[in-house]
């Protein structure tokens, strides 16, 4: 897990914490609004990362057969004809 990410889902738990702890109303719906929020990013966050080493992944699937088209191209074509 990326630092990032899990500073953010740290950051979320212990939101979760303090909302449980406040005795104000106002500190705990304000403690539980910020804890859902750091959820959805932290969320977010995995989710583009999961996409983008799909698109990495994707992308290397689709040069690998170009390449070895492009090399089959290159080489001369075999002539039974041609001895040797």
């Amino acid at each position: 897990m990326p630092p990032q990410l899990e500073k953010l889902r740290v950051e979320a738990e212990d939101c979760a914490l303090i909302n449980k702890l406040a005795g104000n109303p106002r500190k705990r719906e304000l403690f539980e609004k910020i804890a859902a929020h750091l959820n959805v990013l932290a969320s977010e966050v995995e989710r583009a990362i999961a996409e983008s080493a799909r698109e990495a992944r994707h992308k290397q699937g689709l040069r690998r057969p170009l390449l070895r088209v492009a090399r089959r191209a290159q080489q001369p074509k075999w002539d039974p004809s041609v001895p040797g």
